[in-house]
């Protein structure tokens, strides 16, 4: 199967070098953007703890509620970041593959 890719990666490389270029990097910024909202879902992670350790100070909010709603937003955030790191991972590490999938899509598009 690795000669099959390799062909593949060989035809669109020597027929469209430009194409071929542009979806290479087209897939490092992909990879770019996942650590992104993968940073940001981090920060939200951080900023849903300092909230809760600041909860007690609160006496007009509903505490177990609150404090529900923050475990969920810290585990929904943490599930989010883990799922941007593990796409951002693939593209830097394959990005030739990517570049590939990228391409289909767009064949499989028209």
């Amino acid at each position: 199967m690795n000669e099959q890719v390799q062909q593949v990666i060989d035809a669109v490389k020597n027929a469209t070098p430009v194409i071929w270029q542009a979806a290479c990097r087209q897939a490092w910024i992909e990879g770019i953007e996942e650590f992104l909202w993968m940073s940001a879902f981090v920060a939200l992670i951080c900023l849903f703890l300092t909230w809760r350790k600041h909860l007690p100070q609160l006496d007009s909010f509903d505490r177990p509620l609150v404090r529900s709603l923050l475990w969920i937003g810290v585990i929904g955030s943490s599930a989010l970041a883990l799922g941007c790191f593990c796409f951002g991972m693939s593209y830097f590490l394959n990005p030739t593959f990517a570049a590939i999938k990228d391409l289909a899509e767009l064949g499989a598009k028209r």
